[in-house]
């Protein structure tokens, strides 16, 4: 999952820095003044930010330093994180998307205990309630949240819209209609680039979850005994899939398009909609001005055994190293971090859906503030496949979902490849988590 894909743009330190190559203790930090500060944003205004942010900390904490270890995304989540910690020079802090990663690094050890620090002085509760079954485990919390990110909605061009004289569709028949609609007129109904599997892969396992429920999909990615992929209800919510592509409302070449790729058609004028999720806000504004664009959630599945309102998203935060030998100052560059100053300037600059409610009160950009209603409001906050789950089912799991997309497979083809994919992994334990349920 290409968290902030957006700004992503030169790695900020060589790959070999960030990696640790060559001896495991070499370069290894015993200074107490200096912490190392791990996340994924390599550039863009939230990058900016962070640098504002760590040179206030420094400015106002003589003799400390923080040096920030930013790597993209995909190579953090994949490579990067578990390369800093095998290389003998673990940060002090480190970004983590909620839920099943959270959980993964408790198990590997990597994770403090952060409870008291977030109960002393009232901390805890300067966060939304709804954000930290995202970062605990057994009660206890490893992860300080910071922000919510709705993975998937569908995002539509409001002038198409209105040139096609439809409404926003709320149920999955709708949706059809006016997907059918764009496409008499010789628009693209729905766009996105597919070859890394996420993006699509996100939404579909939303409608399956809408379809199936989420105790089904959360038992189905847990591998829990007894459950397969290709039963009759995941089949059903990939014939909805089926049927969007046997109608041809994919763009051409959907499953070979990068992101950005997929994205263009959309921002040009000549798609209706875009599955995507919230980090483009900052980017369609200040790049795409032109563009005159809103969202909608995935329209509700009449029959449907799940939350008809249920939201794809996750909570993703900071943790700290279990050994870190700072961590009093770490946790006084956390409190500097997640003050509302701090986090405000991110919100205002850069659309970021903060979880310190302080920084999101008040006024703030028309779809942000759209977007916490949708999070606030939602019954249940979904985890996507690729973080609330083990990331080798979840790529399996993806690649049926793109087959059926590109018309490559049938659902019940797809989904038995995937059965068969994953047989060898229900023999070891499986971490899982399916999401948070507003209160």
């Amino acid at each position: 999952m290409r968290w902030g894909y957006i700004f992503s743009g030169l790695i900020c330190v060589t790959v070999c820095a960030i990696l640790g190559c060559g001896s495991p203790k070499e370069g290894h930090n015993t200074d107490p003044n200096t912490l190392r500060f791990a996340h994924a944003e390599t550039g863009g205004t939230i990058k900016s930010v962070y640098d504002e942010i760590c040179a206030e900390f420094e400015r106002l904490n003589p003799g400390m330093r923080v040096i920030q270890i930013a790597i993209e995304d995909e190579v953090y989540q994949d490579l990067g994180l578990v390369k800093l910690f095998a290389g003998g020079n673990p940060p002090d802090v480190f970004f983590q998307w909620g839920g099943w990663l959270v959980q993964r690094d408790y198990a590997a050890g990597r994770a403090a205990d952060l409870t008291e620090y977030l109960e002393k002085d009232g901390w805890k509760d300067e966060f939304y309630d709804y954000v930290w079954p995202w970062a605990e485990v057994d009660g206890r919390i490893y992860m300080i949240p910071h922000s919510v990110g709705i993975t998937t909605i569908l995002w539509y061009n409001a002038d198409l819209l209105n040139t096609l004289q439809a409404g926003v569709p709320e149920t999955w028949r709708e949706f059809v209609d006016v997907c059918r609609k764009a496409k008499e007129a010789g628009l693209i109904p729905i766009t996105a680039g597919n070859n890394d599997k996420w993006v699509l892969g996100n939404w579909g396992a939303h409608i399956i979850s809408r379809v199936a429920g989420e105790e089904s999909y959360r038992q189905a990615l847990n591998l829990a005994p007894g459950t397969k992929f290709a039963n009759p209800d995941f089949i059903q919510a990939l014939k909805l899939i089926e049927d969007l592509q046997q109608s041809g409302f994919f763009n051409p070449g959907v499953i070979g398009l990068t992101d950005e790729e997929g994205q263009m058609t959309f921002r040009t004028g000549e798609a209706l909609f875009h599955p995507i999720g919230s980090w483009v806000i900052d980017y369609w504004i200040n790049e795409v001005p032109e563009l005159h664009f809103d969202f909608m959630n995935t329209p509700s599945i009449p029959g449907g055994k799940g939350n008809q309102e249920s939201v794809l998203g996750v909570i993703a935060g900071f943790m700290m190293y279990k050994d870190c030998p700072r961590k009093e100052l770490a946790i006084r560059f956390l409190r500097h971090f997640y003050s509302t100053e701090s986090q405000r300037r991110l919100v205002e600059s850069s659309g970021v859906f903060t979880a310190v409610k302080a920084a999101m009160e008040g006024e703030v950009e028309p779809h942000l503030a759209k977007m916490r209603s949708l999070a606030e409001s939602a019954p249940m906050l979904v985890a996507p496949a690729d973080t609330g789950f083990r990331t080798d089912v979840a790529r399996h799991f993806y690649d049926a979902i793109n087959s059926v997309i590109g018309g490559l497979s049938t659902p019940e083809e797809a989904l038995e490849r995937c059965d068969r994919r994953i047989e060898r992994l229900r023999a070891h334990d499986a971490l899982g988590f399916s999401g948070g349920k507003n209160p």
